[in-house]
């Protein structure tokens, strides 16, 4: 048994003693001395007002973190080269960094003061960002780097509710949750718009990074010139002075406190000249958290704040892929539909805090309690888990019927209208009731505010982690209708039984909780000795390998429910490194893998086209001759993954895209393929280029089955730097196409572009494809136009001389879900984009299978002349 005396608390019934037996942490609670009449806190109105907005604004690093992220996850995809699903991964690995961090850093705010550890996470916030914005990192830099982000930004909020917790009584404790929180929710609605904006204008994400890292700066400035400590353990009620670095930059300066606060040395406050303002510390134990998880009368107000929070993030998940697959938004719009959403939790937020003070008034008027605004009530008879939850049903049931509404308004395609408005009400309901839980966690654990608040960031990130990651295999499985009625009542059934819980027996478990008289609380970690834990090479090994057994959990868990692992092993390896002082994981990393070869050329030539007529004797082998009469040259081919989106159709004629493709299974089933994949391509290409309309007028497979008359083209890739148009062909080509001479002028007078999507059936080994990068390409000296004439019309295509000047690029062990992309004509381009491409050998693999794969050709419609 270890006792550790504490100060008495000015709060509700003071703590005089922790008591740990075998790591199980008791309350011994004291009578309330009404002689000792002190106040709560001299923190001033005016004081209590800007701490409002000043927390408000800090703690948007957690989440402004999360609404700028989502809209990025495409662009993340094509830049990394990685599967949607393993940007995914970042998202589950940050919810999960945001169950832990709270719990180590919302416990040393407990224990050392808010401030100091404030200041550390927002610095430690700060580096992640620069990190991120430095556009150098590999996808394994992605992931650590987002799991900083996340260490340093999901610590705030418990510590704001700490600090709310310090100053305010419990009966105004809603007058600053609910600002607050608006403040906060209110900022980062921007979030999604400007990640939507910078994916649309700069398509890149350095700057959605900047952003973070410009409002981090601002926030560790205010936070250090004007942020003062609060902890009751460090400055008491505010009277005592702080010293060290729990005082204000500004004062360091003036080298003296700052007097702002009447009576601050006064005898009245009773400090004894011995009071100096250092933190009166107790025994830290970063299982704090989790220990209060395993508190009967906890645990029912954690569920109610995890479940009620899932629902807000569901949308937040489901909103990119619903708005892109449905209703073919552009990532601007999509970062603008979270709009909504986040008004709803601006006003929930508001609505709460009003909420939870007008029922604790009601509550105290129907028991005869005066509300004491200058002291403070003793809560220990007062029943405070009724008057938080005094009229919180309706608004589950409400919850409950827009969540089920949502699925099947998505399922059936209504007009997008009316899923923002489900959007504003869905989540500003969530919001009300997961702040309301949160309000009485902080009730129920007084003198332990940050901490309490922490464990329920344990419990909604756990249970949101969870929630994302089976969202996209669950409606893949039972459609949305379904999954969201599923989840909207597995949601409001165990959100109804806490609420049952809490109000019957919520009161007793706390009072016994308090006297110390519950037994059995904690399981297999009751036996730990958090000193040990944190003090002994030993077990800082155990709680690195902790930590890092819940990553590789994660990725685990990751990999069984989504279709494609987030790692492509292809010619890389999983390194795993323990030392005593540190665990890490190294992530795949794929090096570049530039090759030397050759490419063949057309001789140089004077005349600029070339015509073979094969309705004339002699075609066939004026064919043959031309064909003939080419050169090989050595090049270099770059291989541009993990630069990939410096690379786009608008600039480089080309772009590679990661999606996730339907599975076709029977390459030869031409029905299926018309039915499923063609469509696939066009949507996509859609999407990336803002097409009203894509015509598919060609197709071709290469595949190798078992059955030699399955194979869909046993034709050897093309070896032979080529387009497949001319500008004049590609014109041509489309009066065959759109055969309407009104309906083609018409579409020519907005942007026509002759597309081709091509993607790998299995990774490619063997003859890859190559593109030139259009800004590397003289259209005028290096393309010849090779027409050819037949008895049904004439086609004309381009073949390329050789130019020192020529930039080649591949995509090295391309994976099925990347597409290739690039332009064969673009009449918004003043020299039409046809951009020369070739098959080449690889020496590496020049004895593999031959390459299979798909390419589908088709005309792309764009409104306008841009």
């Amino acid at each position: 048994m270890q006792v550790i005396i504490m100060e008495p608390s000015a709060s509700e019934p003071p703590i005089i003693a922790e008591t740990r037996v075998g790591g199980v942490l008791t309350e011994k609670v004291s009578h309330v001395d009404s002689s000792h009449d002190e106040d709560y806190s001299t923190f001033s109105d005016t004081m209590r007002t800007y701490l409002t907005y000043l927390l408000g604004f800090i703690i948007i690093l957690s989440t402004l973190t999360a609404t700028i992220y989502f809209p990025l996850i495409p662009m993340l995809s094509t830049h990394f080269s990685v599967s949607i699903q393993a940007i995914n991964l970042t998202v589950t690995t940050y919810a999960i960094c945001q169950a832990i961090s709270p719990a180590v850093f919302a416990s040393l705010a407990d224990a050392i003061g808010r401030r100091p550890v404030l200041l550390g996470l927002i610095g430690l916030y700060s580096c992640a960002s620069l990190g991120l914005a430095l556009k150098k990192s590999t996808y394994a830099a992605l992931v650590a780097l987002r799991a900083l982000q996340s260490i340093g930004g999901s610590a705030t909020p418990p510590i704001a509710y700490g600090i709310v917790a310090d100053v305010a009584v419990v009966s105004e404790r809603g007058r600053m949750l609910g600002p607050m929180l608006s403040t906060c929710n209110a900022i980062s609605a921007v979030g999604p718009v400007i990640g939507g904006a910078v994916a649309l204008s700069t398509s890149g994400y350095k700057w959605a990074f900047l952003t973070l890292l410009i409002v981090a700066v601002i926030c560790f400035l205010l936070a250090g010139f004007t942020l003062p400590e609060t902890a009751r353990n460090v400055v008491g009620n505010g009277s005592r002075p702080a010293h060290g670095v729990s005082r204000t930059w500004w004062s360091f300066i003036r080298m003296r406190d700052k007097q702002t606060r009447k009576g601050r040395y006064s005898d009245a406050a009773g400090e004894s000249p011995k009071d100096n303002g250092k933190p009166a510390w107790r025994f830290l134990s970063i299982f704090d958290s989790l220990r209060i998880i395993l508190y009967p009368d906890a645990v029912a107000v954690l569920w109610m704040v995890a479940s009620s929070y899932a629902v807000y993030y569901t949308f937040q998940v489901a909103i990119p892929v619903i708005f892109d697959e449905y209703y073919g938004y552009n990532e601007l719009q999509i970062g603008l539909s979270f709009l909504p959403g986040l008004a709803g939790m601006t006003i929930g937020g508001i609505i709460a805090g009003r909420l939870v003070d007008w029922n604790y008034a009601k509550t105290a008027k129907k028991c005869n309690v005066d509300i004491d605004k200058r002291k403070g009530n003793d809560l220990r008879d007062f029943p405070i888990e009724r008057s938080r939850y005094h009229n919180i049903i309706p608004f589950i049931l409400f919850e409950v019927a827009l969540v089920v509404g949502y699925g099947w308004a998505v399922q059936t395609r209504v007009h997008p209208s009316v899923l923002l408005i489900i959007q504003f009400f869905a989540c500003g309901t969530s919001t009300l009731l997961s702040h309301t839980a949160s309000a009485l966690l902080v009730d129920i654990f007084p003198d332990m505010s940050s901490t309490a608040y922490a464990s329920g960031q344990i419990m909604r990130c756990g249970l949101s982690a969870v929630s994302a990651a089976v969202l996209q295999p669950l409606v893949d499985a039972v459609g949305r209708g379904w999954y969201f009625t599923i989840f909207a009542l597995f949601v409001g059934i165990s959100g109804l039984l806490s609420v049952a819980i809490s109000r019957s027996k919520g009161m007793k478990w706390r009072q016994k909780r308090q006297k110390g008289l519950l037994k059995g609380q904690v399981i297999a970690i009751e036996r730990l000795d958090s000193q040990a834990l944190t003090t002994t090479p030993i077990c800082r090994v155990l709680y690195n390998l902790l930590v890092g057994g819940l990553y590789t959990l994660n990725i685990a868990i990751s990999s069984l429910f989504l279709r494609n692992p987030p790692f492509r092993m292809a010619s890389t390896t999983l390194k795993t490194t323990v030392s005593a002082a540190a665990f890490s994981f190294h992530t795949p990393i794929a090096e570049k893998q530039d090759v030397k070869t050759e490419l063949n050329y057309w001789l140089p030539r004077q005349h600029r086209q070339e015509t073979v007529d094969f309705t004339q004797p002699g075609g066939e082998l004026r064919f043959q001759e031309l064909e003939a009469l080419q050169e090989n040259k050595n090049v270099l081919i770059r291989d541009i993954r993990g630069n990939m989106s410096d690379y786009t159709l608008e600039k480089n004629g080309f772009q590679y895209v990661a999606h996730e493709f339907s599975t076709v299974g029977d390459w030869s089933d031409e029905e299926r393929l018309k039915a499923v994949h063609i469509p696939e391509a066009e949507k996509l290409v859609q999407k990336m280029t803002g097409a009203a309309r894509c015509v598919t007028f060609a197709h071709r497979i290469r595949n190798l089955t078992t059955d030699p008359a399955k194979r869909a083209d046993n034709r050897a890739p093309a070896q032979s730097v080529h387009t497949d148009f001319s500008p004049a062909g590609a014109l041509h080509h489309l009066e065959g196409i759109i055969t309407d001479p009104a309906e083609r002028k018409s579409l020519l007078r907005g942007r026509v572009m002759v597309m081709n999507f091509w993607r790998p059936l299995k990774p490619i080994q063997k003859d890859p494809l190559t593109v030139c990068d259009w800004t590397s390409v003289n259209q005028g000296a290096d393309c010849i136009a090779f027409r050819m004439i037949f008895p049904n019309g004439w086609n004309e295509l381009g073949k390329v001389q050789f130019s020192e000047k020529h930039n080649w690029c591949y995509l090295a062990d391309q994976q099925p879900n990347e597409a290739l992309l690039f332009k064969q004509f673009d009449s918004g381009a003043d020299d039409g984009v046809t951009l020369p491409h070739s098959a080449f050998v690889d020496p590496r693999y020049a004895d593999c299978d031959p390459r299979e794969s798909i390419e589908i050709k088709m005309f792309v419609f764009l409104p306008g002349g841009n």
